[in-house]
């Protein structure tokens, strides 16, 4: 079986095409252009694409196919005027032949764009002499990651940024916080950059905002839970959103980087080769920061409960991967897109700055009580290792 994708781009550009597995996909990198996808869903090797941009001056489609392909044929055609199509010819191939190909195509580095141009979010200017607390306020998603979709068609991504910088704004208002947001306009951030800019701006505080979407037999779950890391889930829902998150730089073809020898390796080894240290140590400090961060939970949902309806079981913990790093912080799931109630909420500009009021108010009682205690290891360590 073979499939043509083509897209519309606003200029010819340059490109980089590349194949990864597990779940089968083909990515391009590009310069950040104007790109029109194909309507009508997927169709032949296609199961679906997206695109959306991974950084300033980058962007990125990434296309989800049936099985392993090959790519016969990729090329940026002018088109009249300034504009230009991508046109990408796939044909079906067996798993022996896709690696033998994507080793080849690794080898040749033929590309100026490549895979590691997903990088971690940048380190925000330092302050020196500056002792306000840093709190790092994470809005899931971005770019041409969606994160989930309702069924009236609203994306997480857009939602949780709106609630991020509603409560970036109350904190800063404040005076006494320097706030940074992981992400602050529709641009994809992995994981691993969003855990490294919370490390290298020694934040203090870590919030991640979700709104998930759970399977229909878990359509009456609603209302806003606050979930902390932890290597057990604490319940069947806690550990399927922990794996969808989980996914996100799987999905979104960011967990790999080409290395300075044009091999393919995992982008957690890259994201964490500066940051060598005793497995004991480590193993201490994130015991530790558990601790602080459940701490941190129960304040929040102290605050939460007059504010917004709650879930059930408001306090669940799961292995997520973005919330294992050595500071104290906390996965805030807004509520869930799977439920009618909770998606009017989520949309609403009233609840919006009501709930985070109460999430800003935590963050007061928190440093006020002093939970906050120097970590073990100071984060200029943490980054480098020395």
């Amino acid at each position: 079986m073979r499939t043509r994708f083509v897209a519309d781009v606003s200029r010819p550009v340059p490109f980089n095409v590349y194949t990864l597995s597990a779940p089968y996909r083909v990515v391009v990198d590009l310069p950040a252009v104007k790109v029109r996808l194909p309507g009508g869903g997927g169709r032949g090797l296609v199961e679906a694409y997206s695109h959306g941009a991974t950084g300033e001056g980058r962007s990125r489609i990434v296309i989800r196919v049936s099985g392993p392909v090959l790519v016969e044929r990729s090329v940026m055609e002018r088109r009249r005027g300034r504009t230009a199509q991508l046109v990408l010819d796939l044909a079906e191939t067996d798993p022996a032949t896709f690696l033998d190909r994507q080793r080849a195509q690794m080898a040749r580095g033929a590309a100026m764009w490549s895979a590691s141009t997903v990088r971690a979010a940048p380190v925000a200017p330092s302050r020196q002499g500056s002792s306000k607390p840093v709190i790092v306020i994470d809005p899931g998603h971005g770019g041409f990651d969606s994160g989930a979709i309702a069924p009236d068609r609203t994306e997480e991504k857009g939602l949780v940024l709106a609630f991020a910088r509603a409560l970036a704004k109350r904190l800063a208002a404040k005076g006494r916080y320097r706030v940074l947001m992981t992400r602050e306009s529709d641009h994809f951030v992995s994981l691993d950059g969003r855990r490294m800019f919370a490390m290298e701006n020694h934040a203090q505080l870590f919030v991640s905002i979700h709104a998930d979407l759970l399977p229909r037999r878990y359509a009456s779950v609603r209302g806003t839970t606050v979930y902390t890391g932890s290597r057990k889930a604490s319940d069947a829902v806690a550990r399927l959103i922990a794996k969808s998150e989980n996914q996100a730089d799987i999905l979104a073809g960011a967990e790999f980087h080409v290395d300075e020898k044009l091999r393919l390796v995992p982008a957690e080894m890259v994201a964490t080769s500066k940051r060598v240290v005793p497995a004991w140590l480590d193993e201490l400090v994130m015991r530790e920061t558990k601790i602080r961060s459940r701490e941190f939970a129960e304040v929040l949902l102290d605050h939460l409960k007059p504010a917004t309806r709650l879930n059930a079981n408001p306090h669940r913990f799961a292995a997520f991967r973005v919330l294992k790093i050595p500071i104290p912080a906390v996965l805030i799931e807004l509520g869930y897109l799977s439920n009618a109630q909770d998606r009017r909420h989520l949309s609403s500009k009233g609840w919006r700055s009501k709930a985070s009021r109460a999430v800003a108010s935590a963050i007061d009682r928190y440093f006020n009580e002093r939970l906050f205690r120097p970590p073990f290891l100071p984060a200029a360590v943490a980054s480098t290792g020395r």
